[in-house]
């Protein structure tokens, strides 16, 4: 069993075992000495320990979380030991005595050889082309609709940018090694005192040769100094956009996380289930969920996606913004699944417990003229009856149905969802047929809630009193309950309607005048033999 080492290495903190961290410290000792005296070694040494950085990076996984001895014998094997390479100067011109390997290129941006972002460049580097030829490709096809522009753009976007040393080794399809890392770096000083030796000279050479490069030459100034203008707007642009983008994104994520704080969160901790609306969720909750639970599934099922958001908004305004770990990613979205899974759960039993709609029904006899000594009237009064108890409290209805107390103060629904229409027979009697409907998990399950719909008609001679309202137990819960009734009277009965039963009048009332159904109780009428109400106080109006 070895200890467990945390270093930081080229900004990036790992986790390594005892031994693997002292053949790492041996390594980096050895490329240290070896680089004694060497013009750059800070640099080189710097981007040594960012390839081997990234290396690490590629050993680990979710299930591997430590780095072994195995691993950094592996990376030393690919980055070279230092007694490998020729310590002399005259590196550059031979051949290292170390195994030579290709490598497969990797598209990077040349931030070195760049006019704007330096995508053309990196794409002469991919293909092995001068880059001139891709800026001359991409003006053609800018004068041919400008598809060039997006591209180019969308380029800029998602191809990263060779920064490090290994990246540019990378973009020219050369092993990231010990040797060709120092060669670089070198060839990067080289270039500078170069320049210097020669600025004078090549002033010099500019000014006599003003005025004869060559087509190509020219045309390439001329492209450059195209790309440079056209690469300042855009890049300016670009960044704004992006800004801006960011600060949208992360007032989009803060208010909504604020949001739901405040709306459900609070609303399932505090259980506030006595404010308006809040009350009816017991009696809608088909899975007996408790509210805080269902509160915290929301706020996590929706939460999650928008910190999402509010941290790419900082990532895009904020570049200094500490990466997100791969553990933190994957909790976060574990979380995020378990949560939607749950509310998938109950969201498909919450819609089974509304799937199927049964009815009881009532048929009535009121007045039969088969029975002895039963007389059918000629004319009927119809009242509708209201609750001074019910009327005098306050409601506050979810889907046509309320939470009220009875007189001795027991939580019931209440409901007045009531109808009644008129129709005709051949028959001589009358009676009422009462549809008491329900929703529910099956057809007996709803059948039997809409059974349990406790609903009065009073009959005192001639005269039939309709409660407007009924009432019902509330572990019935809510499920759409109605009472639709059917008046079925002789043809030629006249009907004689109380106002007080405009609110309670069906839709299926036919009449001769085509009358709103509310308007029915403001005139007297005969029942026809089509089943059509005929209005006989309109014609004695008219006459």
């Amino acid at each position: 069993m070895n200890k467990t080492l945390t270093i930081n290495l080229a900004n990036s903190i790992f986790n390594i075992d005892e031994n693997a961290y002292q053949a790492l410290q041996r390594y980096l000792e050895a490329v240290k000495k070896y680089l004694t005296g060497t013009q750059g070694k800070e640099e080189i040494l710097a981007d040594v320990e960012a390839r081997i950085s990234e290396l690490f990076s590629e050993k680990l996984t979710t299930e591997k979380q430590v780095i072994v001895l195995q691993d950094v014998e592996q990376i030393i094997q690919v980055m070279g030991q230092p007694e490998d390479y020729s310590i002399d100067e005259d590196i550059f011109d031979e051949a290292p005595k170390t195994k030579t390997s290709t490598r497969v290129k990797k598209l990077y941006r040349d931030g070195d050889q760049k006019l704007m972002g330096g995508v053309c460049s990196g794409i002469g580097h991919y293909l092995s082309i001068d880059p001139l030829w891709i800026r001359l490709l991409f003006i053609v096809f800018l004068f041919g609709g400008g598809f060039s522009v997006i591209t180019y753009i969308i380029l800029w976007a998602i191809v990263p940018e060779a920064t490090t040393t290994a990246q540019k080794l990378d973009m020219q399809g050369e092993a990231a090694n010990l040797s060709n890392i120092e060669k670089k770096i070198k060839e990067g000083f080289d270039s500078v005192s170069d320049t210097v030796k020669n600025a004078d000279y090549k002033g010099v050479e500019n000014a006599v040769k003003e005025g004869g490069n060559s087509f190509v030459k020219a045309l390439g100034d001329f492209i450059g100094i195209i790309f440079s203008a056209i690469g300042k707007i855009i890049s300016t642009i670009f960044n704004l956009f992006g800004k801006f983008i960011g600060l949208l994104l992360i007032l989009i994520g803060s208010a909504t996380l604020l949001g739901l704080f405040f709306g459900l969160f609070t609303v399932g901790i505090l259980d506030l289930s006595n404010l308006s609306g809040i009350q009816f969720f017991p009696l809608i909750n088909a899975s007996e969920l408790p509210i805080w639970i269902l509160s915290i599934l929301l706020f996590l099922a929706v939460g999650i996606p928008f910190y999402g958001l509010l941290y790419v908004g900082l990532t895009v305004v904020t570049k200094n913004l500490k990466k997100m770990g791969n553990i933190t990613k994957v909790s976060l979205f574990s979380i995020w699944f378990i949560a939607v899974g749950c509310l998938i759960f109950y969201g498909i039993k919450q819609a089974n417990s509304f799937s199927v709609r049964g009815n009881q029904i009532e048929q009535v006899s009121l007045f039969d003229a088969n029975n002895i000594g039963v007389q059918v009237p000629d004319t009927l009064y119809l009242i509708a009856k209201s609750s001074e108890h019910f009327d005098y409290l306050d409601h506050n209805f979810f889907d046509g149905i309320t939470i009220s107390y009875d007189t001795n103060g027991n939580e019931v629904l209440y409901s007045k969802r009531v109808s009644v229409n008129i129709k005709n027979t051949i028959e001589n009697n009358i009676s009422i047929k009462t549809y008491k409907s329900a929703h529910g998990y099956s057809y007996e399950d709803a059948k039997n809630r809409a059974a349990a719909l406790s609903y009065n008609i009073e009959q005192m001679g001639n005269t039939l009193y309709f409660e407007d309202y009924f009432i019902s137990a509330p572990n019935q819960k809510m499920r759409n309950q109605k009472i639709e009734m059917s008046l079925i009277i002789p043809n030629g009965t006249i009907v004689k309607i109380d106002p007080s039963m405009s609110e309670i009048m069906g839709w299926g009332n036919k009449n001769d005048q085509d009358m709103y159904r509310k308007d029915l109780p403001n005139e007297t009428w005969r029942m026809g033999e089509t089943g059509v109400l005929e209005c006989i106080s309109c014609h004695s109006s008219m006459d």
